[in-house]
C-alpha cells in the first residue's frame, strides 16, 4: 500500500498534513504519536472512514480493530452473530466458519453462544479481531487494541497479533503511542506529530539511532527497568 501525500482536515483544523508512507505488503508498520498526532486519522483515511487530500494505493480490502472492545460489539448480538456478519461463505457454512475463526483467535467454539457481557475485556477484542478476519482483509488495521485492557492480558492480545500475522500472512498497520510496543510487533515504524511524518525507518534503525527530537522523547518516555 502506498500512501502519497495525504491530508485530513476537519473545517480549519489540519489533522494529518501531506503525509507520505509505504506499507510493505505481508509487512507490519507502526504508526506511532501522542494524542492528537494524526495517527488514527490516518488510519482511518486509509480505512476509507473520513475524506482525505491525496492518494492511498494498493490497498484492497481493510478491516479495522477499534481501541475499545466494550463499544466496537453490539451488546444485543451473540459473538457468532457478530463475527458471522463478515464471514464470506454460504449460509450452511458459517457455523464452521465461525468456528474456525474463533479457533484462530484462541476462543473456544462455544463463545459463539455468548454475549460481550458475558467476557472478559481480552475476550472482547479476540472477537473483534476474528469478526475483522472474517472479510479476509488484506489490510488489517490495529488501532491502539490494547490500551483500553488491563495490563495482564495486553501481552496475550499483542502475541496473538504475532501469531496471526505471522499465520496469515497479513498486512497490518498497527497504531500506538508505545514503541516499545511497535518493536515488539512491527517491522517499520513512522513517527507522527502534530499531523506530520517526521521519521520512518526499520522499527530498529529507529529505535537504536533515532533521528528526530520528538522520537527520542518518545523513547525517554518509555519505561526502563532501573539497574540494581
Amino acid at each position: 500500500m502506498n500512501i502519497s501525500d495525504v491530508t485530513v482536515r476537519y473545517g480549519s483544523f489540519t489533522a494529518v498534513d501531506g503525509v507520505g508512507l509505504e506499507v510493505a505488503e505481508g509487512g507490519a508498520t507502526g504508526l506511532v504519536g501522542e494524542s492528537g498526532s494524526g495517527k488514527s486519522t490516518l488510519a482511518r483515511a486509509v480505512a476509507g472512514l473520513v475524506p482525505y487530500r491525496g492518494a492511498i494505493t494498493g490497498v484492497g480490502r481493510v478491516q479495522m480493530v477499534f481501541q475499545d472492545p466494550y463499544a466496537s460489539l453490539d451488546p444485543r448480538m451473540t459473538v457468532g452473530d457478530s463475527v458471522a456478519e463478515g464471514v464470506r461463505v454460504p449460509r450452511a457454512g458459517r457455523a464452521g466458519e465461525v468456528a474456525r475463526l474463533l479457533d484462530l483467535v484462541s476462543l473456544p467454539a462455544g463463545h459463539a453462544a455468548k454475549y460481550p457481557r458475558e467476557l472478559s475485556g481480552g475476550q472482547r477484542q479476540r472477537v473483534a479481531v476474528a469478526r475483522a478476519l472474517a472479510a479476509r482483509p488484506d489490510l488489517l488495521i490495529a488501532d491502539e487494541i490494547t490500551s483500553a485492557l488491563d495490563v495482564s492480558v495486553q501481552g496475550a492480545v499483542l502475541n496473538l497479533v504475532r501469531e496471526l500475522r505471522a499465520e496469515l500472512g497479513l498486512t497490518l498497520l498497527f497504531i500506538s503511542h508505545d514503541l516499545a510496543v511497535v518493536r515488539y510487533v512491527c517491522d517499520t515504524v513512522a513517527v507522527l506529530r502534530h499531523g506530520r511524518l517526521v521519521e520512518s525507518g526499520p522499527v530498529q534503525d529507529v529505535i537504536d539511532a533515532p533521528r528526530h527530537a520528538y522520537t527520542k522523547a518518545l523513547l525517554d518516555a518509555v519505561p526502563r527497568l532501573a539497574p540494581r
